[in-house]
């Protein structure tokens, strides 16, 4: 499914060596098996994900010994002014810790054009990294070799290898659950029912505390997010009758204002926290998990 992907990557890497070492490769492999490469002297290694395709993934770039490494970081050091590079210290590491930052940074760009906006996270360095899969049947691992195939030329180091793998994202616990929305402003309703439902779960809309009382009986939420301050019907009117049919009913409400005594009412009705406008959705989303999941 993701070969398109990974093919991009190796020429990337390709072209970023040649960038910054000078060196061409010419011929890149790609490997399904679970069996090959799996096992590097030298690995720099993230985590990357994908929230709208969820997808999440490791992507690594590996050396089978240290003199291979050694080398390309020596070859990339004559060409940025760097010299004496001919032991894996701090100034090697850094220097290989660049190259693949910026191989990250091609594919990155590359993957774009595919309509796949992923994150990193931070890059780690390890020493004798091993990949084991045998326990994660969903996911889809490539192994990427790049080799320097030349009749007149002889490199003293072994192919480079690139390994990414795609793993669907587990399941959530919030995965199923009815959120019900309650908010006189389509932006609110518009960004709050798009980041509930990034989470895995059902949306239901209302535009004021009268209707959200007629939604609560039919779409039976395992949680309300309700404004306070409406037409017709505001939260706090609509949360003391919803609380009379459905007694353990969560809320999270939703103030324009700081004011102690709305809060205060809301709490005494059984909200079980609250948002002062405006919020971020990283604030929504710790305290919907912190309700549902606790």
């Amino acid at each position: 499914m993701f070969r398109e992907h990974t093919v991009s990557i190796g020429e990337c890497s390709k072209n970023v060596i040649k960038q910054m070492a000078g060196i061409e490769y010419s011929h890149i492999e790609i490997n399904e098996d679970r069996s090959a490469g799996l096992s590097y002297s030298i690995a720099y290694s993230v985590e990357f994900e994908d929230s709208n395709h969820k997808k999440k993934g490791v992507f690594v770039l590996g050396f089978t010994d240290k003199k291979t490494a050694i080398s390309i970081a020596e070859k990339i050091g004559e060409k940025i002014g760097v010299s004496s590079v001919n032991q894996f210290d701090e100034i090697v590491s850094d220097i290989l810790g660049e190259f693949f930052n910026t191989i990250l940074g091609h594919t990155l760009s590359n993957w774009e054009t595919f309509g796949i906006r992923i994150k990193f996270g931070t890059p780690k360095l390890s020493y004798n990294f091993i990949s084991n899969l045998k326990n994660m049947p969903e996911t889809e691992e490539y192994i990427i070799k790049l080799s320097f195939k030349s009749e007149t030329v002889i490199l003293d180091w072994d192919d480079l290898f690139l390994l990414v793998t795609f793993s669907p994202y587990p399941e959530s616990e919030l995965t199923g659950k009815r959120v019900l929305v309650v908010d006189d402003s389509k932006v609110i309703r518009s960004m709050l029912s798009s980041t509930i439902e990034k989470l895995g779960m059902t949306v239901a809309l209302a535009i004021n505390g009268k209707e959200a009382v007629e939604k609560n009986r039919d779409f039976k939420p395992d949680l309300i997010i309700m404004d306070l301050v409406m037409p017709e019907m505001g939260g706090l009117d609509a949360m003391m009758e919803i609380r009379h049919e459905v007694p353990d009913m969560k809320f999270i409400i939703l103030t324009s204002s700081s004011r102690k005594d709305e809060i205060v009412t809301a709490k005494m009705l059984g909200a079980s926290d609250y948002l002062i406008k405006p919020f971020n959705m990283d604030q929504l989303v710790e305290r919907i998990n912190n309700i549902l999941i606790g």
